[in-house]
């Protein structure tokens, strides 16, 4: 199967979820497949895919069609312009938290040290996000879920945040 066929065979499998957003989810499930961005695909439409990548596509838009939402199924999530490392033991970040990293942004100025307080960290999203704007800031992140800290702290060490 060539990537452009791949594209095809994805949305066409996603019409069944009815979701406005599948080709964009088909392209962001076989790019990280593919381990490459999404331009890639249309660069490359008729490069071949091998066995394992094929196999996987097909389990992904498995995973896609019984619920399984797409920051789940890749792994990942983008949140303030830095990746976060996501799995079902901790929520997506959303747009909308972006907006609590927005206003103390606009109120404070990055050299402030402040004093900041995230409970219930979950990814680490808004911690590891302020922390990166507010390097002289002392961040404490605490979650009652001991595997979502673990997540906070992986977040923190990829992002390359030390003040939490």
């Amino acid at each position: 199967m060539k990537i452009k066929e791949a594209l095809i065979w994805s949305k066409k499998r996603l019409e069944k979820e009815k979701s406005k957003s599948r080709a964009l989810e088909a392209e962001i499930i076989l790019a990280y497949v593919l381990k490459k961005n999404k331009e890639y695909l249309y660069t490359y439409p008729e490069k071949e895919l091998n066995k394992k990548e094929a196999a996987k596509l097909k389990k992904l838009i498995r995973r896609k069609l019984r619920g399984w939402p797409i920051p789940y199924l890749i792994a990942e999530w983008e949140f303030f312009g830095l990746n976060f490392f996501v799995n079902p033991k901790v929520l997506i970040p959303r747009a909308e938290t972006e907006l609590i990293v927005e206003y103390i942004l606009e109120n404070y100025k990055p050299v402030a040290k402040l004093q900041i307080l995230d409970m219930g960290t979950g990814s680490g999203c808004i911690a590891v996000a302020l922390g990166k704007l507010f390097p002289y800031a002392k961040i404490t992140a605490v979650d009652i879920s001991a595997e979502a800290l673990k997540i906070a702290k992986l977040n923190a060490k990829n992002n390359k945040v030390k003040n939490i």
